[in-house]
């Protein structure tokens, strides 16, 4: 029961940031472990001397946390599933942030709305003065291909996150259960565009 108490509820998608991007799990468990491959020959090389340079220790282990190591495990079976997919959910798990889904849509033109009046802005002219049947606009949104583009990588990362909790969940069944989290069944929304005031794309709040 204490142990139960300990747990908490997350959703995959903060559970892969933690396991990404706190634990950096990737760079514990694979072998691109920045400068440390650098540093262990560093130790085992001698100068002219014969000294051993840093000392005679050997370098230390790493203790990767169980969760982010069953995350990992899920990962690394989501490679031979989609690849580009398995890509989008480690590079965006180790920044803490998701696809931008580009919310202010396809290039178009949308009239100046004043905040005081909730109408269109009229155009002043050279003098300044309000021109009758007139109407301010502005440039809204990116080129149709990059919104296309950027919602179709959206909905790659989304498929693969879907999957991935299925993974886990899996993954964390073999082990007994996670230790530290409880893993619930929210994720983030397939299509964000459809839903109105949406969110910026790349802060959308995370489910817990």
């Amino acid at each position: 029961m204490e142990r139960e108490n300990l747990i908490k509820p997350i959703g995959i998608e903060r559970l892969v940031d933690w396991a990404f991007s706190r634990e950096k799990v990737a760079r514990m468990a694979g072998l691109d472990r920045g400068i440390i491959p650098e540093l262990t020959l560093l130790s085992k090389t001698t100068v002219t001397y014969g000294e051993r340079i840093g000392g005679g220790g050997g370098m230390a282990s790493y203790d990767i946390h169980p969760d982010a190591q069953a995350v990992y495990d899920s990962w690394l079976t989501l490679l031979t599933f989609s690849t580009d997919g398995a890509h989008l959910i480690r590079s965006y798990g180790e920044s803490s942030m998701r696809p931008d889904w580009i919310p202010d849509g396809e290039l178009r033109f949308e009239p100046v709305i004043d905040p005081a009046t909730g109408l269109p802005k009229q155009v002043r002219d050279h003098n300044r003065h309000l021109v009758r049947d007139s109407c301010r606009i502005r440039k809204v949104g990116v080129d149709a291909g990059k919104v296309r583009g950027s919602r179709r990588d959206y909905l790659v990362w989304w498929a693969a996150l879907h999957l991935l909790q299925a993974l886990v969940e899996e993954e964390a069944e073999k082990r007994g259960g996670l230790v530290s989290w409880r893993l619930t069944g929210e994720m983030p929304p397939k299509e964000p565009w459809m839903i109105e005031g949406g969110g910026n794309g790349i802060f959308f709040e995370k489910a817990s």
